[in-house]
């Protein structure tokens, strides 16, 4: 919280891929601990940035917000608009970040097929541990 005057006069601010990455960063430690209330505040200012990547990071902890509060059918379907999204802002890593945690949503042979083809693209780009990685760029439900 201390960092964000500092950022505010910094013309980096004027630009939402870094605005949106410095409030992920916080609504995603937020939401790993569970304070769905902090993982909010950090995430609401994004909502008046109209870009891909932002509406994609919006829909997606929207799913996670949802599925955790027991709204499974919502929940699903905003991950699902999430992932899109992530691919609609050219950001992969993040879409199969997305795809990861829809799959361990629905479970089954189809959920299992999602996570498979998100582990083998984090494996096929270099990643040695898919699976922390893609905790740290959105966490788990």
């Amino acid at each position: 919280d201390d960092g964000l005057p500092r950022l505010r006069t910094s013309v980096l601010s004027k630009m939402p891929w870094v605005m949106a990455e410095y409030r992920r960063y916080y609504t995603c430690a937020a939401t790993r601990v569970g304070d769905v209330a902090a993982a909010r505040k950090w995430l609401g200012p994004l909502a008046a940035i109209d870009a891909p990547l932002v509406r994609a990071y919006l829909a997606t902890y929207g799913g996670i917000f949802a599925l955790r509060a027991g709204r499974a059918d919502e929940g699903q379907n905003l991950l699902l608009e999430g992932m899109h999204g992530f691919d609609d802002a050219g950001t992969p890593q993040l879409m199969q970040a997305a795809k990861f945690q829809l799959g361990r949503v629905i479970g089954g042979a189809e959920g299992a097929r999602l996570g498979d083809e998100a582990l083998a693209w984090m494996r096929a780009a270099g990643v040695a541990r898919p699976e922390p990685m893609i905790d740290l760029l959105l966490p788990p439900v």
